[in-house]
């Protein structure tokens, strides 16, 4: 989609003439020209204006949606701010976005302060509430007539102020009266024929370049009445595919292997598979850049006031143009900020204490499982009723002729399953001549048979566990973790649990409510004392972004949990409505298409990475068993 165009007629002067009938008339007649030369091909356009004349009727016919606006500038500058701990807006707010979440990318606006207008635009489409994320397009036309000399001066304060760096498209009108020679303008050499006592003069910034040439005025056409545009000039040329040195700000952190920012020998280096592709983009843009770096930040996060701290604060603030390092696509921060194509992907897991070893009396009920054990027990109650029934009933039908003391009462039925179950016969005389005798007989046997199963399988799991050593239940998962309420943290922020706290699953809720943010002192004693797990970041390519309190000695006490707890896909951010997004997204697109963030990967892994340390991380899984001994073939042989 072609960006959007602003042009904004504007009065620079507190004191000056108002504009006749005629010159209003000619603007908005130039107004139709630029608008069906340069948005023919949009959505719509919007129309602004600080007083109704008439004489915008002069914009049309156009075969454009058109939103017109009626805005005087006294109810904007005097108006109240809503809410001061929100983002700023004014009641006058919902005219302007109605045309900006209708997608219009096309403004011409009319005022006597575009200053003003200008850091309103910019505000606008930086608020929660912008929904159209495109680039716009500029023209500012004059109200009112000022002298040169104020004009130059205004907008010189204008073209070097924040906002030009991302309004490349931006078109301003003067209008010379040509009353007298000094007063023709630039184009009077080339136009011999003038008829009118008037022309409009059209300028932009030049936005190429370094500071302070990017600031610089740069004359673009004039448009005469009954002629038109006398050059002919594109108003709104590309300037982003060569943006001849012009230096843009990014925000990032010493994150190997990912973003690589630190000191070597005195000398600043940056690298990694996210700076590769800056390296690669200001080649191609022809752009230069300086890299920031707020280590104690991380990530940040973006108050409802639109400001902040960290990577995403600074970007909100328009501090910096580009932020990266593992960004992901959180909800909050889209609101605030704009996001590239993705590139990428990382896994969240954790680092855990590694099971201990059950204590030797744990031998015993180790066989079987909690439940299990419950089932035999039940079974031990159930069958001892039976029995004790069985007797009784037998008792009533057969009389004296049964009459046994071991069944008497239900305890004694109890010891005599608690002996069948450890495989002992059964006290007492049971004669198989006796008729009463012979019916419990029978069912003893079953009874024998039902618990010789289930002693057979404990000795079979005894064999086992005399075999191999056995362990704690490991963690693996992070409903895992919540079932057995592990403590874990970190020594930067929260970003690690985003959308764990706002989980409708009452157990992402409650790792979440485990998690712990430490002093580097602390969690550094965490780590080397193996009492918590720790939050680690996995790239696509199996490296790992090590914080310092992990490695290959506190990794001895601690492993790997096997499933990640979220994967995300790795984005840019850039401000709303950023011109630099697109052609970002396209090297992004050939970098990933050609598969470089792989390699990339690897090389930062080689270069800034310690091995040993990711082998330790890597291996973790594996349990060592310093009292075992590998089985070899002579244990097993006789000489």
């Amino acid at each position: 989609m072609n960006p959007s165009i602003t042009i904004v007629v504007a009065m620079l002067a507190t004191f000056c003439r108002c504009f006749n009938n005629d010159v209003l008339r000619a603007l908005w007649k130039m107004s139709n020209e630029v608008a069906t030369e340069n948005f023919s091909d949009l959505k719509c356009v919007c129309l602004i204006t600080e007083r109704a004349t008439g004489a915008e009727n002069y914009m049309f016919p156009i075969e454009i949606p058109v939103y017109y606006v009626h805005l005087p500038l006294q109810v904007t500058k005097n108006a109240v701010r809503l809410s001061p701990d929100q983002f700023e807006e004014y009641s006058w707010d919902i005219l302007l976005l109605e045309p900006i979440n209708a997608g219009c990318l096309a403004y011409i606006v009319q005022t006597s302060d575009i200053g003003f207008m200008v850091k309103a635009f910019a505000r606008l489409f930086h608020t929660p509430k912008a929904i159209n994320r495109n680039n716009r397009k500029y023209l500012y036309l004059p109200e009112k007539h000022i002298q040169e000399q104020e004009f130059n001066s205004n907008i010189k304060r204008l073209f070097e102020s924040r906002e030009m760096d991302f309004m490349p498209d931006l078109v301003v009108a003067r209008v010379i009266f040509n009353s007298s020679p000094s007063d023709v303008g630039i184009i009077s050499p080339l136009i011999s024929d003038v008829s009118s006592n008037f022309t409009i003069e059209l300028f932009t910034h030049r936005f190429i370049g370094p500071k302070p040439q990017s600031s610089e005025p740069v004359y673009l056409d004039t448009w005469i009445p009954e002629k038109g545009l006398v050059r002919k000039t594109n108003l709104y040329p590309d300037k982003i595919s060569n943006m001849m040195g012009k230096q843009l700000t990014l925000i990032s952190l010493n994150y190997p292997p990912p973003a690589v920012a630190r000191v070597v020998n005195g000398t600043q280096v940056y690298d990694g598979y996210e700076y590769r592709v800056v390296f690669e983009w200001a080649k191609r843009n022809n752009f230069t850049w300086k890299g920031i770096c707020y280590p104690d930040e991380w990530w940040g996060e973006i108050y409802e006031n639109g400001t902040g701290w960290g990577i995403t604060g600074h970007v909100s603030m328009d501090e910096a143009d580009v932020g990266f390092t593992v960004l992901y696509l959180w909800y909050r921060d889209f609101r605030f900020l704009d996001f590239s194509s993705n590139y990428h992907m990382s896994e969240l897991t954790t680092i855990l204490p590694k099971p201990k070893r059950l204590p030797e009396w744990s031998i015993i009920i180790a066989p079987f499982n909690y439940e299990m054990w419950l089932a035999v027990g039940g079974s031990v109650l159930l069958c001892s009723t039976l029995l004790y029934l069985a007797y009784k009933i037998s008792l009533k039908l057969l009389g004296d002729d049964i009459n046994l003391k071991m069944f008497s009462n239900w305890g004694w039925c109890f010891l005599c399953m608690t002996q069948i179950l450890v495989e002992q016969a059964p006290d007492g005389n049971l004669n198989s001549n006796k008729k009463g005798h012979s019916a419990m007989r029978h069912l003893i046997t079953w009874f024998i048979l039902l618990y010789y199963l289930v002693t057979t399988a404990y000795a079979g799991g005894l064999a086992c566990i005399l075999t191999l050593p056995r362990y704690e239940s490991p963690i693996d998962n992070i409903e895992q973790m919540a079932d057995q309420n592990s403590k874990w943290g970190t020594s930067s922020d929260d970003c690690w649990i985003y959308f764990l706290k706002d989980s409708h699953n009452p157990k992402m809720r409650k790792v979440a409510r485990n998690f712990i943010i430490g002093s580097d002192e602390f969690i550094g004693e965490m780590a080397e004392k193996a009492e918590m797990g720790f939050a680690v970041e996995k790239m696509m390519g199996g490296y790992f972004a090590l914080p310092f309190y992990i490695h290959e000695r506190t990794m001895k006490k601690l492993r790997l949990m096997k499933e990640p707890y979220t994967a995300q896909h790795t984005v840019f951010h850039v401000r709303k409505g950023s011109p630099y997004k697109k052609s970002l997204n396209v090297n992004l697109q050939r970098a990933r298409d050609a598969g470089l963030f792989h390699f990339w990967e690897g090389l930062a892994a080689r270069n800034y990475l310690n091995f040993r340390d990711q082998l330790s991380v890597i291996t973790s899984n594996a349990q060592e068993e310093p009292d075992t001994t590998p089985l070899h073939v002579q244990h097993i042989t006789v000489s």
